[in-house]
């Protein structure tokens, strides 16, 4: 039997995990959630368990049908100002390592009114500063 990359494994579990929410698609979320807990606490005896899992995983992949998602509405409300200041929007922070699910994020959260920044990790100061640096 070949050998499994379990490293391979668990990072693709966790990105499909995060995905799968994102998308629409919660029983993906779950199933590569459940994937990444049994990585992490694998022994051998169990490696049956693990390719039943990939393999459930995999059949998701092939017959999921997203949830219905509700669909981002731009906010009509108006925010106070001090007098004097300027009219700003929120600035939502974004970090993942995936860069499409950023850029899904992102848009999702402009549509909704708010101003985004994006990073590909949400520690360290330059992620912050990126976040509170106005847009030219």
């Amino acid at each position: 039997m070949p050998e499994l990359d379990f490293v391979g494994i668990r990072r693709s579990a966790h990105n499909w995990a995060g995905v799968g929410g994102t998308l629409g698609f919660p029983e993906i979320t779950e199933q590569a959630r459940a994937l990444e807990a049994l990585i992490e606490s694998f022994n051998a005896n169990k490696r049956g368990d693990l390719v039943r899992k990939l393999v459930e995983l995999q059949n998701l992949f092939l017959h999921s049908v997203p949830v219905a998602q509700p669909v981002a509405v731009p906010r009509k409300e108006v925010i106070p100002k001090a007098k004097g200041a300027a009219t700003a929007k929120p600035v939502i922070l974004v970090g993942d390592d995936d860069a499409a699910i950023r850029a899904v994020i992102k848009l999702s959260l402009q549509a909704a009114g708010f101003e985004c920044r994006t990073a590909a990790t949400a520690y360290g100061p330059s992620a912050w500063r990126s976040a509170i640096r106005p847009t030219p």
